[in-house]
């Protein structure tokens, strides 16, 4: 039997990124086609990669979202975002060993930054979550 974590916990971590504050799956499927066509024409540009994995999150198509965090952390492997947003695509793929990985990566670098305090304090309450499943 697997085991998951408590799906509020994962959902509030996903919901963190919403720029409206709702993500409507309708909305998120006509902006991941928009954001097809911009990476179309601008393959490397790792903020549309970013914004699109973001909305596959959403889409809990977290296979997709960790390419294009993949793809984010293959070319700006200092990007303290894409280490999160991995992690919870990782999580998401019932992946939670990768995503422990990401996430302790994610709170040694972000512990000096200010600018990622909100965020550090969610990735510990997911990186303890996790680590209670196992």
């Amino acid at each position: 039997m697997k085991n998951y974590i408590s799906i509020p916990i994962l959902l509030l971590s996903l919901a963190v990124h919403a720029e409206d504050g709702a993500m409507c799956p309708h909305h998120d499927s006509h902006q991941v086609k928009m954001l097809n066509e911009k990476i179309s024409a601008a393959p490397d540009d790792l903020s549309l990669r970013s914004e699109r994995g973001q909305h596959y999150l959403a889409e809990e198509k977290f296979d997709k979202a960790a390419a294009d965090f993949q793809f984010v952390l293959t070319h700006q492997p200092e990007s303290l975002q894409a280490h999160l947003d991995m992690a919870k695509a990782l999580v998401g793929m019932d992946k939670t060993a990768a995503a422990q990985n990401y996430l302790q990566q994610y709170i040694e670098k972000a512990s000096s930054n200010q600018q990622h305090a909100s965020q550090l304090e969610e990735a510990q309450v997911l990186l303890k979550e996790i680590t209670q499943v196992k």
